[in-house]
Protein backbone atom coordinates (compact mmCIF):
# COMPACT_ATOMS: atom_id res chain seq x y z
CA UNK A 1 0.00 0.00 0.00
CA UNK A 2 2.93 2.62 -0.83
CA UNK A 3 6.42 2.79 -0.41
CA UNK A 4 7.73 4.32 2.80
CA UNK A 5 10.78 6.45 2.79
CA UNK A 6 12.70 8.65 5.62
CA UNK A 7 13.34 7.52 8.97
CA UNK A 8 11.18 8.42 12.50
CA UNK A 9 13.60 8.89 15.19
CA UNK A 10 12.44 8.88 18.74
CA UNK A 11 14.92 10.68 21.36
CA UNK A 12 17.76 10.00 18.70
CA UNK A 13 17.19 6.62 17.55
CA UNK A 14 14.85 4.83 15.32
CA UNK A 15 11.56 3.98 16.30
CA UNK A 16 11.76 0.87 15.37
CA UNK A 17 14.96 0.16 18.26
CA UNK A 18 12.39 1.64 20.86
CA UNK A 19 10.92 -1.04 22.83
CA UNK A 20 6.61 -1.56 22.49
CA UNK A 21 7.05 -0.51 26.43
CA UNK A 22 8.98 2.53 26.51
CA UNK A 23 6.81 3.36 23.30
CA UNK A 24 3.46 3.30 25.31
CA UNK A 25 4.83 5.29 28.15
CA UNK A 26 6.23 8.34 26.14
CA UNK A 27 4.79 8.20 22.45
CA UNK A 28 1.28 9.31 23.42
CA UNK A 29 -1.35 9.05 20.68
CA UNK A 30 -5.21 10.14 20.32
CA UNK A 31 -7.40 9.10 17.47
CA UNK A 32 -10.72 10.18 15.63
CA UNK A 33 -13.21 7.90 17.26
CA UNK A 34 -13.55 8.52 21.37
CA UNK A 35 -14.92 4.81 21.61
CA UNK A 36 -12.50 2.96 20.30
CA UNK A 37 -9.64 4.13 22.64
CA UNK A 38 -11.83 3.63 25.57
CA UNK A 39 -11.22 0.24 27.44
CA UNK A 40 -12.42 0.22 31.09
CA UNK A 41 -15.72 0.79 32.55
CA UNK A 42 -15.02 4.09 34.91
CA UNK A 43 -13.76 7.25 34.61
CA UNK A 44 -11.43 6.89 37.44
CA UNK A 45 -9.89 3.22 35.97
CA UNK A 46 -9.30 4.46 32.39
CA UNK A 47 -7.26 7.33 33.85
CA UNK A 48 -5.31 4.76 35.84
CA UNK A 49 -5.34 1.78 33.38
CA UNK A 50 -2.11 3.08 31.39
CA UNK A 51 -0.67 3.47 34.72
CA UNK A 52 -1.17 -0.02 36.11
CA UNK A 53 -0.50 -1.65 32.99
CA UNK A 54 3.06 0.11 33.08
CA UNK A 55 3.60 -1.61 36.68
CA UNK A 56 3.54 1.64 38.68
CA UNK A 57 2.97 1.47 42.57
CA UNK A 58 -0.44 2.80 43.75
CA UNK A 59 0.57 5.56 45.65
CA UNK A 60 2.08 7.09 42.26
CA UNK A 61 -1.04 6.02 40.14
CA UNK A 62 -3.24 8.13 42.70
CA UNK A 63 -1.23 11.01 42.19
CA UNK A 64 -0.69 11.12 38.95
CA UNK A 65 -4.25 10.59 38.65
CA UNK A 66 -5.66 13.19 40.62
CA UNK A 67 -3.09 15.66 39.30
CA UNK A 68 -4.44 15.17 35.96
CA UNK A 69 -8.34 14.64 36.36
CA UNK A 70 -7.64 18.40 38.30
CA UNK A 71 -5.89 19.62 35.43
CA UNK A 72 -8.90 18.61 32.65
CA UNK A 73 -11.65 19.46 35.16
CA UNK A 74 -12.52 15.47 35.21
CA UNK A 75 -13.07 15.53 39.43
CA UNK A 76 -16.72 16.44 39.03
CA UNK A 77 -17.78 13.08 36.81
CA UNK A 78 -14.22 10.83 38.10
CA UNK A 79 -16.23 8.08 39.28
CA UNK A 80 -19.32 7.86 36.54
CA UNK A 81 -19.56 5.21 34.33
CA UNK A 82 -17.88 5.44 30.58
CA UNK A 83 -20.96 4.37 28.71
CA UNK A 84 -22.93 8.01 29.92
CA UNK A 85 -20.29 10.34 29.18
CA UNK A 86 -21.03 12.89 25.80
CA UNK A 87 -18.68 12.64 22.86
CA UNK A 88 -16.77 15.24 24.34
CA UNK A 89 -15.64 14.06 27.70
CA UNK A 90 -15.01 10.59 25.92
CA UNK A 91 -12.47 12.34 24.10
CA UNK A 92 -11.43 14.52 26.90
CA UNK A 93 -10.69 11.47 28.77
CA UNK A 94 -9.17 9.92 25.82
CA UNK A 95 -6.61 12.51 26.06
CA UNK A 96 -6.35 12.94 29.81
CA UNK A 97 -5.48 9.21 29.99
CA UNK A 98 -2.66 9.25 27.86
CA UNK A 99 -1.11 12.56 29.27
CA UNK A 100 -1.22 10.81 32.59
CA UNK A 101 1.63 8.76 31.83
CA UNK A 102 3.77 11.78 30.94
CA UNK A 103 4.86 11.04 27.60
CA UNK A 104 7.43 12.80 25.94
CA UNK A 105 5.53 13.27 22.45
CA UNK A 106 1.64 13.43 21.66
CA UNK A 107 0.07 12.75 18.39
CA UNK A 108 -3.19 13.62 17.62
CA UNK A 109 -5.13 12.19 15.02
CA UNK A 110 -8.13 15.03 13.99
CA UNK A 111 -9.13 14.46 17.40
CA UNK A 112 -12.33 16.39 16.91
CA UNK A 113 -13.59 15.15 13.69
CA UNK A 114 -16.45 13.83 15.48
CA UNK A 115 -17.26 16.16 18.07
CA UNK A 116 -20.00 19.02 18.18
CA UNK A 117 -18.25 22.57 17.67
CA UNK A 118 -18.72 23.09 21.43
CA UNK A 119 -17.09 20.12 22.71
CA UNK A 120 -14.49 20.50 19.73
CA UNK A 121 -13.43 24.33 20.91
CA UNK A 122 -13.40 22.78 24.39
CA UNK A 123 -11.32 19.89 23.72
CA UNK A 124 -8.60 22.26 21.77
CA UNK A 125 -8.78 24.81 24.86
CA UNK A 126 -7.76 22.22 26.89
CA UNK A 127 -5.07 21.24 24.24
CA UNK A 128 -3.65 24.85 24.31
CA UNK A 129 -3.09 25.29 28.05
CA UNK A 130 -1.46 22.02 28.47
CA UNK A 131 0.99 23.17 25.61
CA UNK A 132 1.58 26.68 26.69
CA UNK A 133 2.49 24.66 30.05
CA UNK A 134 5.06 21.85 28.57
CA UNK A 135 6.44 25.17 26.59
CA UNK A 136 6.60 27.21 29.21
CA UNK A 137 8.76 24.58 31.44
CA UNK A 138 10.49 23.13 28.71
CA UNK A 139 11.72 26.29 27.56
CA UNK A 140 12.24 28.06 31.00
CA UNK A 141 15.18 25.68 32.15
CA UNK A 142 17.03 25.44 28.93
CA UNK A 143 16.33 28.98 27.26
CA UNK A 144 19.14 31.18 26.88
CA UNK A 145 20.11 34.72 24.74
CA UNK A 146 18.89 33.68 21.39
CA UNK A 147 15.96 31.05 22.33
CA UNK A 148 14.40 33.43 23.98
CA UNK A 149 14.11 35.82 21.23
CA UNK A 150 13.10 32.67 19.57
CA UNK A 151 10.59 32.07 21.91
CA UNK A 152 9.22 35.38 21.72
CA UNK A 153 8.27 34.95 17.95
CA UNK A 154 7.12 31.18 17.95
CA UNK A 155 3.44 30.70 16.57
CA UNK A 156 0.93 29.60 19.20
CA UNK A 157 -0.17 26.37 17.34
CA UNK A 158 3.54 25.51 17.52
CA UNK A 159 5.53 23.53 20.56
CA UNK A 160 9.37 24.17 19.41
CA UNK A 161 10.83 20.23 19.79
CA UNK A 162 14.05 22.31 21.15
CA UNK A 163 17.81 23.48 19.83
CA UNK A 164 18.99 21.43 16.98
CA UNK A 165 15.75 19.86 17.00
CA UNK A 166 16.39 16.63 18.49
CA UNK A 167 18.36 15.88 21.98
CA UNK A 168 21.25 13.45 21.71
CA UNK A 169 21.66 10.76 23.66
CA UNK A 170 24.37 12.11 26.08
CA UNK A 171 21.49 15.41 26.63
CA UNK A 172 18.64 13.62 27.27
CA UNK A 173 20.94 11.72 30.18
CA UNK A 174 22.15 14.84 31.85
CA UNK A 175 18.50 16.15 31.61
CA UNK A 176 17.41 12.64 33.34
CA UNK A 177 19.77 12.97 36.15
CA UNK A 178 19.07 16.53 36.41
CA UNK A 179 15.58 16.10 37.00
CA UNK A 180 16.40 13.07 39.60
CA UNK A 181 18.58 15.94 41.38
CA UNK A 182 15.78 18.07 41.53
CA UNK A 183 12.97 15.39 42.60
CA UNK A 184 15.40 13.84 45.44
CA UNK A 185 16.05 17.41 46.74
CA UNK A 186 12.16 18.51 46.86
CA UNK A 187 11.31 15.85 48.27
CA UNK A 188 13.99 16.23 50.56
CA UNK A 189 12.82 19.95 51.05
CA UNK A 190 8.63 18.17 51.60
CA UNK A 191 9.96 16.31 54.55
CA UNK A 192 11.76 18.97 56.12
CA UNK A 193 8.77 20.96 55.93
CA UNK A 194 6.41 18.39 56.89
CA UNK A 195 8.61 17.60 60.36
CA UNK A 196 8.60 21.30 61.31
CA UNK A 197 4.77 21.09 60.74
CA UNK A 198 4.49 18.50 63.58
CA UNK A 199 6.74 19.46 65.42
CA UNK A 200 5.44 23.09 65.68
CA UNK A 201 1.75 21.16 66.01
CA UNK A 202 3.23 18.43 68.92
CA UNK A 203 4.81 21.76 71.10
CA UNK A 204 1.43 24.09 70.86
CA UNK A 205 -0.50 21.00 72.09
CA UNK A 206 1.22 18.63 73.74
CA UNK A 207 5.17 19.57 74.09
CA UNK A 208 5.01 23.09 75.63
CA UNK A 209 3.02 21.57 78.82
CA UNK A 210 5.27 18.92 79.75
CA UNK A 211 8.43 21.18 79.18
CA UNK A 212 7.17 24.05 81.07
CA UNK A 213 6.71 24.55 84.56
CA UNK A 214 3.04 24.98 85.54
CA UNK A 215 2.07 28.05 87.46
CA UNK A 216 -0.24 27.38 90.07
CA UNK A 217 -2.68 29.98 91.87
CA UNK A 218 -4.57 29.53 95.42
CA UNK A 219 -8.27 30.42 94.20
CA UNK A 220 -9.09 34.21 95.96
CA UNK A 221 -11.76 34.48 98.42
CA UNK A 222 -14.32 36.44 96.56
CA UNK A 223 -17.09 35.50 99.08
CA UNK A 224 -18.22 39.20 100.25
CA UNK A 225 -17.26 41.36 97.87
CA UNK A 226 -19.06 43.06 95.56
CA UNK A 227 -19.10 41.33 91.67
CA UNK A 228 -18.60 43.92 89.99
CA UNK A 229 -15.63 45.09 91.17
CA UNK A 230 -14.34 41.24 90.66
CA UNK A 231 -15.34 40.49 87.18
CA UNK A 232 -14.28 43.89 85.82
CA UNK A 233 -10.71 43.41 87.21
CA UNK A 234 -7.69 43.23 84.54
CA UNK A 235 -5.89 41.55 86.75
CA UNK A 236 -8.30 38.69 87.63
CA UNK A 237 -9.64 38.84 83.65
CA UNK A 238 -6.61 37.55 82.84
CA UNK A 239 -6.84 34.08 84.83
CA UNK A 240 -10.54 33.41 85.13
CA UNK A 241 -13.27 33.34 82.91
CA UNK A 242 -16.52 35.03 85.52
CA UNK A 243 -19.89 33.77 85.26
CA UNK A 244 -22.71 35.17 87.61
CA UNK A 245 -25.63 33.73 88.96
CA UNK A 246 -28.21 35.48 91.02
CA UNK A 247 -30.15 34.71 93.54
CA UNK A 248 -32.16 36.72 96.09
CA UNK A 249 -31.52 36.74 99.58
CA UNK A 250 -32.54 39.11 101.76
CA UNK A 251 -30.00 38.82 104.32
CA UNK A 252 -27.25 39.63 101.94
CA UNK A 253 -27.11 42.96 100.44
CA UNK A 254 -27.89 43.69 96.50
CA UNK A 255 -24.62 42.67 94.26
CA UNK A 256 -22.62 41.15 96.85
CA UNK A 257 -20.88 37.59 96.26
CA UNK A 258 -22.66 35.20 98.16
CA UNK A 259 -20.66 31.97 97.11
CA UNK A 260 -17.99 30.76 94.75
CA UNK A 261 -17.26 27.69 92.47
CA UNK A 262 -13.88 27.06 92.79
CA UNK A 263 -13.92 27.87 96.55
CA UNK A 264 -11.49 29.86 98.03
CA UNK A 265 -7.63 28.58 98.92
CA UNK A 266 -7.91 25.85 96.45
CA UNK A 267 -4.24 25.23 94.70
CA UNK A 268 -4.77 25.41 90.80
CA UNK A 269 -2.96 25.64 87.82
CA UNK A 270 -2.88 28.54 85.20
CA UNK A 271 -3.55 27.31 81.78
CA UNK A 272 -3.81 29.59 78.57
CA UNK A 273 -7.61 29.78 78.18
CA UNK A 274 -8.11 30.60 82.15
CA UNK A 275 -9.71 28.92 84.69
CA UNK A 276 -13.61 28.94 85.24
CA UNK A 277 -14.86 30.68 88.19
CA UNK A 278 -18.48 30.22 88.89
CA UNK A 279 -19.87 33.23 91.03
CA UNK A 280 -23.73 33.31 93.15
CA UNK A 281 -24.41 37.14 93.61
CA UNK A 282 -27.29 38.75 95.74
CA UNK A 283 -29.68 40.17 94.16
CA UNK A 284 -32.63 42.17 95.24
CA UNK A 285 -35.59 40.47 96.76
CA UNK A 286 -38.80 40.21 94.97
CA UNK A 287 -42.36 39.74 96.67
CA UNK A 288 -44.43 37.47 93.95
CA UNK A 289 -47.98 35.58 94.39
CA UNK A 290 -47.78 31.78 94.47
CA UNK A 291 -50.27 31.16 91.25
CA UNK A 292 -52.71 28.55 92.55
CA UNK A 293 -51.51 25.38 90.50
CA UNK A 294 -53.96 22.80 92.49
CA UNK A 295 -55.93 20.27 89.94
CA UNK A 296 -52.70 20.45 87.62
CA UNK A 297 -50.29 18.04 86.44
CA UNK A 298 -47.36 18.08 88.64
CA UNK A 299 -45.23 19.10 85.73
CA UNK A 300 -47.34 21.75 84.49
CA UNK A 301 -47.43 23.56 88.05
CA UNK A 302 -43.91 22.84 88.34
CA UNK A 303 -43.22 24.92 84.92
CA UNK A 304 -45.71 27.83 85.65
CA UNK A 305 -43.97 28.14 89.72
CA UNK A 306 -40.92 28.12 87.71
CA UNK A 307 -41.73 31.15 85.18
CA UNK A 308 -42.97 32.90 88.19
CA UNK A 309 -39.49 33.36 89.76
CA UNK A 310 -39.98 30.38 92.31
CA UNK A 311 -38.07 27.22 92.84
CA UNK A 312 -40.02 23.60 93.19
CA UNK A 313 -39.92 20.32 95.09
CA UNK A 314 -42.15 17.65 95.19
CA UNK A 315 -42.38 17.46 98.80
CA UNK A 316 -44.51 13.96 99.02
CA UNK A 317 -46.85 12.19 97.37
CA UNK A 318 -50.46 10.84 99.01
CA UNK A 319 -53.66 9.03 98.45
CA UNK A 320 -56.63 10.94 97.17
CA UNK A 321 -59.97 9.56 96.54
CA UNK A 322 -60.42 13.40 94.47
CA UNK A 323 -57.10 14.02 92.96
CA UNK A 324 -56.29 12.48 89.90
CA UNK A 325 -53.28 10.65 90.35
CA UNK A 326 -50.05 13.22 89.47
CA UNK A 327 -51.61 15.79 89.40
CA UNK A 328 -51.20 18.54 92.78
CA UNK A 329 -53.17 18.03 95.97
CA UNK A 330 -52.04 21.07 97.22
CA UNK A 331 -48.66 23.97 97.96
CA UNK A 332 -46.71 25.17 100.68
CA UNK A 333 -47.20 27.75 101.28
CA UNK A 334 -50.42 27.93 99.84
CA UNK A 335 -51.83 29.77 96.87
CA UNK A 336 -52.37 34.12 96.72
CA UNK A 337 -49.82 34.01 99.74
CA UNK A 338 -46.54 36.56 98.49
CA UNK A 339 -43.43 35.00 99.12
CA UNK A 340 -39.46 36.61 97.73
CA UNK A 341 -38.60 35.50 94.17
CA UNK A 342 -35.97 32.84 94.04
CA UNK A 343 -37.80 31.18 97.57
CA UNK A 344 -38.77 27.38 97.23
CA UNK A 345 -42.81 26.49 97.12
CA UNK A 346 -43.06 22.63 98.25
CA UNK A 347 -45.78 20.35 96.25
CA UNK A 348 -48.23 17.66 97.27
CA UNK A 349 -48.80 15.35 94.36
CA UNK A 350 -52.18 12.93 94.74
CA UNK A 351 -51.06 8.70 94.59
CA UNK A 352 -54.53 8.13 93.08
CA UNK A 353 -57.19 6.44 95.23
CA UNK A 354 -56.41 4.40 98.73
CA UNK A 355 -56.90 0.81 98.28
CA UNK A 356 -58.90 -0.83 101.26
CA UNK A 357 -58.89 -4.53 101.73
CA UNK A 358 -61.85 -5.96 103.12
CA UNK A 359 -62.75 -9.64 104.38
CA UNK A 360 -64.52 -12.18 102.09
CA UNK A 361 -67.45 -13.36 104.03
CA UNK A 362 -68.76 -16.80 104.16
CA UNK A 363 -71.84 -16.98 101.74
CA UNK A 364 -72.10 -20.89 101.49
CA UNK A 365 -75.61 -22.01 102.90
CA UNK A 366 -77.58 -18.65 103.05
CA UNK A 367 -80.29 -17.90 100.66
CA UNK A 368 -79.87 -15.94 97.20
CA UNK A 369 -81.09 -12.68 98.74
CA UNK A 370 -79.27 -13.01 101.90
CA UNK A 371 -75.97 -13.69 100.10
CA UNK A 372 -76.20 -10.73 98.32
CA UNK A 373 -77.22 -8.20 101.11
CA UNK A 374 -73.94 -9.71 102.83
CA UNK A 375 -71.95 -8.80 99.83
CA UNK A 376 -72.86 -4.98 99.41
CA UNK A 377 -72.58 -4.33 103.45
CA UNK A 378 -69.13 -6.15 103.30
CA UNK A 379 -68.44 -3.16 100.96
CA UNK A 380 -68.60 -5.70 97.93
CA UNK A 381 -70.08 -5.35 94.22
CA UNK A 382 -72.55 -8.50 93.51
CA UNK A 383 -71.90 -10.10 89.96
CA UNK A 384 -74.16 -12.61 89.30
CA UNK A 385 -75.46 -16.09 89.92
CA UNK A 386 -75.72 -19.29 88.53
CA UNK A 387 -78.35 -21.94 89.06
CA UNK A 388 -77.26 -25.90 88.93
CA UNK A 389 -78.45 -28.83 90.50
CA UNK A 390 -77.35 -30.28 93.94
CA UNK A 391 -77.93 -31.85 96.83
CA UNK A 392 -78.51 -28.99 99.12
CA UNK A 393 -82.15 -27.26 98.93
CA UNK A 394 -83.11 -25.29 96.56
CA UNK A 395 -82.16 -21.91 96.75
CA UNK A 396 -79.57 -22.36 98.94
CA UNK A 397 -75.70 -20.65 98.27
CA UNK A 398 -73.22 -23.87 97.58
CA UNK A 399 -70.33 -21.99 96.36
CA UNK A 400 -68.80 -18.62 96.06
CA UNK A 401 -66.13 -16.84 93.33
CA UNK A 402 -63.38 -15.96 96.15
CA UNK A 403 -62.87 -17.98 98.89
CA UNK A 404 -64.11 -16.88 102.99
CA UNK A 405 -61.96 -15.38 104.99
CA UNK A 406 -59.97 -14.10 102.29
CA UNK A 407 -58.60 -10.80 102.42
CA UNK A 408 -60.09 -8.87 99.01
CA UNK A 409 -60.13 -5.14 97.35
CA UNK A 410 -63.37 -3.27 98.35
CA UNK A 411 -65.77 -3.24 94.89
CA UNK A 412 -64.22 -6.05 94.28
CA UNK A 413 -67.38 -8.46 91.78
CA UNK A 414 -68.59 -11.40 93.49
CA UNK A 415 -70.20 -14.49 91.93
CA UNK A 416 -72.31 -17.31 93.49
CA UNK A 417 -74.09 -20.51 92.99
CA UNK A 418 -77.14 -21.48 94.10
CA UNK A 419 -78.54 -25.11 93.98
CA UNK A 420 -82.17 -26.00 92.24
CA UNK A 421 -82.12 -28.84 94.04
CA UNK A 422 -81.57 -32.18 93.06
CA UNK A 423 -82.39 -34.09 89.86
CA UNK A 424 -85.13 -35.69 89.10
CA UNK A 425 -84.72 -39.00 87.72
CA UNK A 426 -88.47 -39.63 84.83
CA UNK A 427 -90.40 -43.27 85.68
CA UNK A 428 -91.10 -45.29 82.81
CA UNK A 429 -94.92 -45.30 81.99
CA UNK A 430 -96.20 -48.63 82.82
CA UNK A 431 -99.15 -48.28 79.95
CA UNK A 432 -97.03 -47.92 77.06
CA UNK A 433 -96.52 -51.52 74.47
CA UNK A 434 -93.17 -53.19 74.40
CA UNK A 435 -90.91 -52.12 71.78
CA UNK A 436 -89.63 -55.32 69.41
CA UNK A 437 -86.75 -54.58 67.39
CA UNK A 438 -87.41 -54.96 63.41
CA UNK A 439 -85.04 -57.48 61.08
CA UNK A 440 -83.85 -54.23 59.93
CA UNK A 441 -80.99 -53.18 61.90
CA UNK A 442 -81.70 -49.14 63.33
CA UNK A 443 -84.99 -49.00 63.00
CA UNK A 444 -87.99 -49.67 65.91
CA UNK A 445 -91.61 -50.46 65.17
CA UNK A 446 -93.99 -50.08 67.50
CA UNK A 447 -97.57 -52.13 66.78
Amino acid sequence: HGQRVGRILFEGRQLEAVGQREQAQHIGFVGQSPDNQLVTDKVWHELAFGLESLGYDTPAIRRRVAEMASFFGIQTWFYRDVAGLSGGQKQLLNLAAVMVMGPSVLVLDEPTSQLDPIAASELLGDLEEFRKQQAAANLAGGAEGEDLELLESIPPDVRPLGKGGELTKEKYARRRRRSKKVSILSGACGVLVFMIAVFVFLWNYWLRDIFSVAERINVPNFVGKNYEDIINSAEFNKIFNFSVNVTADPDVPVGQIISQDPEADRSMMVVPEGIDMTLVVSTEVKQTKIPDVTNKHYQEAMIELQNAGFLVEIAKTEASDSVTVDYVISTDPVAGEELAAGSTVFLTVSAGPSVKVVTMPNLVGLTEATAISRIESSNLSYGDTTFIHSDYDEGTVIRQSIEAYSDVEERTRIFIWVSLGPETTPTPDPTLPPVEESADPGFFFID
